[in-house]
């Protein structure tokens, strides 16, 4: 069965989706602003890798594995997204995407860290060392 436009926007909503995905993007790399209770309905809140950004009410799904995670669970649920669903966000720097935006760098080997939770794990690890 296909659905009508109407009918997708519809079912979009009910798994949070009301407005365009906002798509952040520059010249190395691209990340889709998804609300973090739509992964939980569809059930793949547990499969985003740490390459995604992770907020309190929105994730930020790294364009690549990620971003395909999420749209193989949409067609699961027999909806697809199209060109005009998205709001592209361009930046010609890196550093003035705020998708790219760590939570911090570890002072003892500068890595950058998009959860917080792993870079207080990694600075524990690299204590040890000292």
């Amino acid at each position: 069965m296909v659905l009508t436009r109407q009918q997708e926007k519809a079912m979009f909503a009910n798994l949070g989706i009301t407005k365009k995905i906002n798509f952040f993007h520059d010249p190395s790399h691209g990340y889709y602003q998804i609300p973090k209770a739509t992964l939980v309905k569809l059930d793949i809140q547990n499969d985003i890798s740490p390459s995604s950004k992770r907020e309190d009410t929105d994730v930020f799904l790294e364009e690549d594995r990620d971003m395909s995670l999420f749209v193989n669970a949409l067609k699961l649920k027999g909806l697809k997204l199209e060109e005009d669903d998205f709001n592209d966000k361009h930046f010609d720097e890196p550093n003035q995407n705020p998708a790219n935006l760590d939570f911090g760098l570890c002072d003892r080997c500068g890595r950058s860290f998009s959860d917080i939770d792993k870079l207080k794990l990694h600075q524990k690890i690299e204590a040890r060392f000292d």
